[in-house]
């Protein structure tokens, strides 16, 4: 099996970890601020399949993708994705956040691995990288509001 592969952001958030949580998990709004992920449908249960919507660069089409999710529990959100036969390519996407002195720092992460995915990053991985950095550029300006 491949070692996974790693694509992580980070941002420092000025506002408390719980508003942050509370705007990172309503999905009902993602259409008005976030310019990656522009809607989910389902919602934060652990064990729910969920519509992800996404637009991997401004002015792209956008994607729907199943996604699982794993936990929802504040801290973390995570969720998994990936190809029907995730040996062939799977991602394990997560949001940590943590307090720090004047608000919060949001870890965004995703592990890609399975046969594909050195193959997959090596074309995609610059535009994954700006489509987190996009999203977590839009989650502060959002919280800071």
């Amino acid at each position: 099996m491949t070692p996974p592969l790693t694509i992580a952001t980070e941002v420092e958030i000025a506002a408390t970890p719980e508003r942050v949580w509370a705007i990172l998990t309503d999905f009902a709004a993602y259409p008005q601020w976030n310019p990656y992920i522009v809607a989910i449908e389902g919602d934060a249960t652990p064990g729910t399949v969920m519509q992800v919507h996404s637009v991997p660069l401004p002015g792209a089409p956008e994607m729907v993708a199943p996604v699982l999710m794993v936990s929802a529990d504040f801290p973390l959100m995570c969720w998994e994705g990936g190809l029907a036969d995730r040996g062939q390519f799977r991602g394990d996407h997560r949001w940590r956040l943590e307090a720090i002195a004047g608000g919060t720092r949001v870890a965004h992460v995703e592990d890609f691995s399975g046969t594909l995915a050195p193959d997959i990053l090596a074309r995609h991985g610059d535009t994954v990288r700006a489509a987190f950095e996009r999203f977590d550029a839009a989650l502060k300006t959002r919280c800071e509001a």
